[in-house]
């Protein structure tokens, strides 16, 4: 299943539009009985990424491992895209920042509803944070337009309900008197 969505073995920065969207086309795989799980490992100007899916059974289903280079488009044309265009797709529950093997390297960590994990191994700690910050800022984006919306259908509601209140009550007075 994840081997017919991740179908490309590419490393041109031309993917990187493709890429993405195989990535969250995977990502919309998940449900409660699996988990997506998505790693990027930059090591010695590369980065690897990694999908898999796995189920509850244990049982695996490992996506081509795909490469790029390093360059300052791979930074902001795909991976800070990547992070918020998966955020906005998944319901991301935490994001935080660790260093896993004690060597100076961080790791920024996505975790969805749905148990889903996309890290990000082999960064600085100062990018690290600029990425959780994309994804916090995101996310209360997300809640001030639910909040938004709601508090719109709420007042409108609000405005038909006494609406029909005024005419019934008008109603009554012409048949009253």
């Amino acid at each position: 299943m994840v081997e017919n969505k991740m179908n490309s073995n590419e490393s041109n920065v031309g993917y990187y539009d493709d890429y993405i969207k195989k990535i969250l086309d995977v990502a919309c795989l998940s449900t409660k009985e699996n988990s997506i799980l998505i790693g990027l490992t930059i090591e010695d100007g590369k980065c690897r990424s990694t999908v898999e899916l796995l189920e509850q059974n244990g049982k695996r289903d490992i996506g081509r491992s795909v490469a790029f280079s390093c360059t300052e488009s791979f930074y902001t044309n795909f991976l800070e895209r990547l992070v918020v265009e998966y955020s906005d797709t998944t319901n991301t529950v935490v994001a935080d920042i660790v260093d896993v093997d004690g060597d100076d390297q961080f790791t920024f960590r996505m975790v969805s509803e749905n148990n889903d994990m996309f890290t990000v191994d082999g960064i600085s700690k100062d990018y690290a944070r600029k990425l959780k910050d994309k994804v916090v800022n995101r996310e209360k984006e997300k809640v001030y337009v639910k909040s938004s919306e709601a508090g719109l259908s709420n007042a409108l509601g609000l405005t038909v309900l006494i609406s029909l209140i005024v005419v019934i009550f008008l109603t009554l007075l012409m048949f009253v008197w």
